[in-house]
This record gives C-alpha cells, sequence and structure tokens, in this order.
C-alpha cells in the first residue's frame, strides 16, 4: 500500500485553486486498493473537505495541528490562551489586522483588517466569519499575512511565544501554531495509524512548510514551481502545480514506471 502526502496550495491545486478531479477520480477508481491520501496543508480541515468526495482521505490541517478521518478529529493540539493574547496584542498594537484565527470548526478574520483581504480569504476560509475575535476558544492556527518580508515578523512573534512557534506558511504568510507540530510529526502519527512503512510514503510540496515532511522519506517531490530551499531537500523535482504535476507522478508511481 502506497501512502501519498500532498500539500495544497502551490502543489495539488493548481493557480485556479483547482485541480483535475476526473484525473483524479479515475486513479481513485483504477487503483483504489493500492493507495491511501493524506492531505497535509495550513488550511482548516472543514476547508480542505470541501476540495474532494471520496471519504477514506486523511486530513491533516493547520500544518498539522489537527488530524482527520472520516468526519472523526483523531489528534488536535490547541494553541496556549497566554501565546494568543501576546500574539493578537502585538499585531493590534502594531496595526496589522490582516490575519485569520482558526478553532476545528470555524475561522474569524478581524473587522479591521479591511475589504480587499476578507474577500482574498474567503477563497481558503470557506468558513470565515467576521467580528471582533473576542472569546474565541480552541484556537488552532493564527495566519498573518504581510507584504514585506517574513523574516523579522516571525523573529519578532517567535520572541513572544512559549509554547508556539512562528512559521514561514508560504504566499507571504506567517502560521502561529503550536510547538513541536508541523506536518511530518502528524503525517507519522498517520502512518502508525495505517501500519505503514516510511519507504511507502511518498511527499509532494512547494514551500517551506513542507520542508519537515518531505524529509522523512527518499520518496520526496518538489513542485517546478516551488522554492530553491525544497527543491534542494526533495529528491525528484516534477511538473508544476499548474501541469498536474502531482496527479500525472502518482500515476507513474502507481504503474511502477517511476
Amino acid at each position: 500500500m502506497k501512502v501519498f502526502a500532498v500539500d495544497m496550495d502551490g502543489t495539488f491545486l493548481d493557480s485556479n485553486n483547482t485541480y483535475d478531479m476526473k484525473y483524479f477520480e479515475r486513479l481513485n477508481t483504477e487503483y483504489k486498493d493500492e493507495f491511501k491520501l493524506i492531505v497535509a496543508s495550513s488550511n482548516t480541515i472543514s476547508h480542505l473537505k470541501t476540495f474532494f468526495r471520496q471519504k477514506d482521505i486523511y486530513y491533516i490541517g493547520s500544518n498539522g495541528a489537527a488530524i482527520d478521518f472520516e468526519e472523526k478529529i483523531i489528534d488536535t493540539q490547541f494553541l496556549d490562551t497566554t501565546d494568543i493574547n501576546r500574539v493578537l496584542t502585538y499585531l493590534n498594537n502594531m496595526h496589522i489586522y490582516s490575519y485569520v484565527v482558526s478553532t476545528l470548526e470555524k475561522s474569524y478574520v478581524n473587522k479591521a483588517a479591511g475589504e480587499q483581504f476578507i474577500s482574498r480569504m474567503q477563497q481558503y476560509y470557506n468558513d470565515l466569519i467576521i467580528n471582533n475575535l473576542n472569546e474565541i476558544d480552541g484556537i488552532t492556527k493564527i495566519t498573518i499575512e504581510i507584504k514585506s518580508d517574513v523574516t523579522e515578523l516571525m523573529a519578532q512573534l517567535n520572541a513572544l511565544c512559549q509554547s508556539s512557534i512562528a512559521v514561514d506558511s508560504g504566499f507571504n504568510c506567517v502560521d502561529i501554531i503550536h510547538k513541536g507540530i508541523n506536518k511530518a510529526v502528524a503525517i507519522k502519527k498517520v502512518m502508525n495509524i495505517l501500519g505503514a512503512k516510511m519507504h511507502d510514503l511518498y511527499v509532494f510540496g512547494d514551500s517551506d512548510n513542507d520542508i519537515e515532511m518531505l524529509k522523512l522519506t527518499e520518496n520526496s517531490f518538489a513542485m517546478a514551481n516551488g522554492n530553491e530551499e525544497v527543491k534542494s531537500i526533495a529528491k525528484y523535482e516534477i511538473p508544476s502545480n499548474d501541469e498536474n504535476g502531482v496527479l500525472t507522478t502518482m500515476e507513474k508511481i502507481l504503474k511502477k514506471e517511476l
């Protein structure tokens, strides 16, 4: 049994935020008993589920903070309240309102963020709620978007956090997640559930938040549109997300052509 772990934005999804559903459904029909799919993303699980009709998929959301299978949350890590308050206070003091706070079920955006940011985020959060972000419990992730380089913001946020960490999630965004949690940690948990070996794992990614999971196996694939660090870590480079790179490579693997 082969296990495919795929990032979504910039990897499985094309530039129009979709994928070739007929192609995937054909693979799922022809090779139904030969592979499992793990969807590993910084997006929330509720949003990830909107892309697939199939039930037999493991979803890793919020960069590893939550794992779902067949409508059941099988693992989750919430952010510490102290860290949340420190981060949100810092962002508001710096007049940075372009951020989204996610729980297992819903995502929330500050009403001060502006219409343009809110409209853009609705592409990635199907359950986005606009409010003043007071009294939200069970937060799994905070995503911040800035127009400048994320390095300085990450340093500032990591200095504030104790049990959480700021990570580069690509597309000029920073994610605040629980320390010690990433896509790779969550994938290991799923592999244990499946009783699968790491040599049966095939990983696909394009951004910095995919690096840990790409390091899990030699069967690692960087997208042609991925950043240079990801390409240097992955064993293979495959066609871009706009060229069905993941699906065509999956098919080659299942046909034993790769």
